[in-house]
């Protein structure tokens, strides 16, 4: 065996012993890491309580009435073979897209102030604004999220408002006749929900809690310049150690036997 191979597997083995050793140490400080873990997540989750503030998200599901009537290219909607399919595939991606228009949200805007609301809760951003639709089916969702739960609702009765006058406008609208939004729900918007962060909070709290503990107790024992092991000894000294007792707690145990 060359000299080369040699030196080789010594260094080897001596990464493997310490990374055992590392893994050793962490696996007796495991109760440190777990307590750090769960007061993570108990700092974590009181931080969302205390200092964050949850949002509130409304919406309602709108039923789109569009009538063809030819100009683009396509025939009556009485026709059998215009199935509601097709009609969901030209008009809902352009509706979702006109809902969260300049334009539109501008219309909204003008709504909320002329209600008299945009000085309670502010101005509408298009950002805040989604729009969820099916493939085949003519019935889409708007919502739109706030930091109170009034203003999400009244800023998305002022977006549907919007978007049913505006649907009809040649210019910025649809092309087609007879076009409109039917809410699904006589009383409008269908559910405010709050938004709660508490889980993410406590996940990171958790992560925060695990990542500290394991470099803290690392650095602690990188900074200990005690002998720990047979390896540090002979590193120290130069010479083999001939015999050693691993755990001294061990051979105290076997010795009161």
């Amino acid at each position: 065996m060359s000299a080369e191979v040699i030196v080789n597997e010594k260094v080897d083995n001596k990464e493997n012993t310490f990374f055992r050793q590392k893994l050793t140490l962490l696996y007796r400080k495991l109760w440190i890491i777990i307590l750090a873990f769960i007061v993570g997540i108990g700092l974590g989750v009181t931080v969302n309580y205390t200092l964050v503030k949850p949002t509130y998200t409304a919406t309602e599901q709108v039923f789109l009435v569009a009538n063809l009537n030819g100009d683009g290219g396509v025939e009556n909607s009485t026709s059998s073979a215009q199935t509601n399919a097709t009609l969901a595939q030209i008009f809902l991606p352009e509706t979702a897209r006109f809902i969260k228009s300049a334009h539109y949200v501008e219309s909204a805007n003008k709504k909320m102030q002329v209600a008299g609301l945009d000085a309670l809760y502010g101005k509408i951003n298009s950002k805040k604004i989604k729009v969820n639709y099916g493939e085949d089916v003519l019935i889409f969702t708007i919502s739109y999220t706030d930091v109170s739960e009034e203003a999400a609702k009244e800023k998305l009765k002022a977006v549907v408002k919007s978007a049913e006058e505006n649907l009809a406008n040649e210019k910025i609208g649809v092309h087609a006749s007879e076009v409109s939004l039917k809410p699904m729900q006589s009383e409008g918007t269908d559910n405010v929900k709050k938004n709660s962060s508490v889980v993410m909070y406590g996940v990171l709290g958790g992560a925060i809690g695990l990542v500290l503990s394991v470099a803290i107790i690392l650095l602690i024992n990188a900074l200990d310049n005690t002998v720990k092991s047979k390896e540090d000894l002979e590193e120290l000294t130069g010479a083999s150690v001939v015999a050693y007792i691993e755990d001294r707690e061990i051979f105290a145990n076997a010795k009161k036997k």
